[in-house]
């Protein structure tokens, strides 16, 4: 399929008796199901229907009913890795064992990573972070995934008499993160989010506004409004400062604050810097505070 086209209709016919194919079928139903959800969101023009034809009796020559049942899975903003799957390239391991797929692991552990940062960033409602880190391109993803397919596909076809010793739920973790993953990324590129050195505050509610509706995430909209309003009345300077500066003026600069980073929409008044000029206001991430920043995401997918 081209980029924007959509299959109509995926119909999966289970007629053929009580058996391990038929629950394969439904299996594999869901979870196909599942991705393109995950990838398309609300965009998902796809039907899923499971077919069952009444008993075909020697001697009658029909015409025998086919019965159709609508198949819809239910998703939610989740994120298909957990931490633990990400911290000391966990799955990743599982996935690449052997010291002769430590570049693939490498690549993999990456992606997953970064589709944690950028999901916990969306849901946790911290703006900033993604102009700050970045994320991966939809072309790359792409490339990747059909790299990670058909490894996937070789080895389940590698040998008829013995079984690959894949784990299932491993593998579906990951197929799920590259569906949901090309889907933030897509929706971030048209929405003009991309990674820079500092970012107006003008321009950051109108783009995550539109993530936010997308995503259904209506409280983060709120919140983040009311953060970004707040900051409309700091103090102007020329020079970047933090805002523990502006807004505490009786106050010493602490070390950063987990709780506060969440509380205020990823503007935590110590790991945050500002420069104001008439009515433009810049913020960025202190550098020395990425690392501590990303730990905090990833604990809180």
């Amino acid at each position: 399929l081209e980029e924007g086209d959509q299959i109509e209709k995926i119909i999966i016919d289970i007629s053929s008796g009580h058996n391990n194919y038929v629950s394969a079928l439904i299996e594999s139903l869901k979870h196909i199901d599942t991705w393109l959800r995950l990838n398309k969101w609300n965009d998902l023009k796809t039907t899923f229907e499971i077919a069952v034809s009444e008993p075909i009796i020697s001697g009658f020559k029909g015409p025998f009913r086919i019965t159709f049942e609508e198949h819809k899975s239910r998703i939610f903003f989740s994120s298909p890795v957990s931490k633990d799957d990400i911290n000391n390239t966990t799955l990743a391991k599982k996935i690449f064992s052997t010291d002769q797929s430590r570049p693939l692991k490498k690549e993999l552990h990456k992606i997953l990573k970064s589709f944690g940062l950028t999901f916990s960033a969306i849901k946790n409602n911290t703006p900033l972070f993604l102009y700050m880190n970045g994320y991966l391109d939809t072309n790359y993803l792409k490339n990747q995934f059909r790299i990670f397919l058909e490894i996937m596909e070789a080895n389940l076809k590698k040998s008829y008499s013995e079984t690959p010793n894949l784990v299932k739920s491993d593998y579906i973790k990951v197929l799920h993160t590259f569906g949901f993953y090309l889907g933030l990324s897509k929706k971030l590129i048209e929405v003009d989010i991309k990674e820079i050195e500092e970012v107006e505050l003008n321009k950051i509610r109108p783009a995550f506004k539109e993530i936010y509706n997308y995503y259904k995430l209506n409280l983060n909209d709120s919140v983040l409004g009311n953060e970004l309003d707040r900051l409309k009345n700091i103090k102007d300077s020329n020079d970047w400062k933090r805002l523990a500066e502006s807004l505490y003026y009786d106050r010493e600069v602490t070390s950063p604050q987990k709780r506060n980073f969440f509380a205020h929409a990823g503007f935590e008044s110590n790991v945050t810097e500002y420069k104001k000029s008439d009515d433009n206001i810049f913020f960025r991430y202190n550098k020395e505070f990425i690392e501590t920043i990303s730990n905090w995401l990833i604990d809180a997918i």
